[in-house]
């Protein structure tokens, strides 16, 4: 879970001591949506740099996230798909 938490934050220019509270968001959202932490890693890889610098918060982001994949979208799609929405 580190990695990819740490992968998340870092694509939001976290610093560490931000990082606990990324895990807790992180853990929260793939315990309690359709999505598991692997494919919410690889959505903020899509998504998260593009999200940081529109100004999107990280626990509105992996909301979304969650709520893509309780709608069946998850991983590369769900990044992808944010990032489209969030560019336009």
């Amino acid at each position: 879970m580190l990695a990819t938490g740490v992968d998340a934050a870092v694509s939001y220019n976290m610093q560490v001591d931000q990082l606990p509270a990324a895990m807790d968001t992180l853990a929260k959202t793939f315990t309690s949506t359709n999505t598991d932490l692997t494919q919410l890693g690889e959505a903020f890889k899509y998504v998260g740099p593009v999200a940081s610098t529109a100004g999107v918060d990280f626990n509105e982001a992996a909301a979304a996230i969650g709520l893509m994949g309780n709608a069946g979208i998850q991983g590369s799609m769900a990044g992808t798909s944010l990032r489209g929405a969030i560019s336009r």
